[in-house]
């Protein structure tokens, strides 16, 4: 079997074929613009939803910072009370010595209970 010959290309196939191969680049940049608009588009709405949260969360950190503010005034109330008490245990701890040897000089003898 004698192969065929192929024919001839002519200048108007070349121009058809080549407008086909750049018809289809088009196309697939037409498709890949369109799917990066998309994911621009989806992205969009993921950044409004975060914003929301980061919205809400700031809400929460303002409240817990304002709570923190208020112990921190309450602790330091307290500290000055109790740093006034300190005085106290170191007057009964003294006043204890002293009724101890004041027992020990009268020979009084205390019954402990317990």
């Amino acid at each position: 079997m004698v192969p065929m010959a192929k024919p001839k290309d002519t200048v108007e196939t070349k121009i058809d074929r080549l407008a086909k191969v750049v018809g289809r680049g088009f196309a697939t940049m037409e498709n890949g613009f369109t799917a990066v608009a998309d994911d621009i588009s989806e992205m969009k709405g993921d950044i409004s939803e975060m914003k929301g949260h980061l919205a809400e969360v700031k809400t929460r950190l303002t409240s817990i910072e304002s709570e923190l503010r208020d112990i921190k005034g309450r602790l330091d109330l307290l500290e000055e009370s109790v740093a006034g008490m300190k005085g106290f245990a170191v007057e009964i701890d003294e006043l204890r010595a002293r009724i101890k040897d004041i027992e020990r000089i009268l020979h009084i003898r205390r019954k402990i209970t317990a």
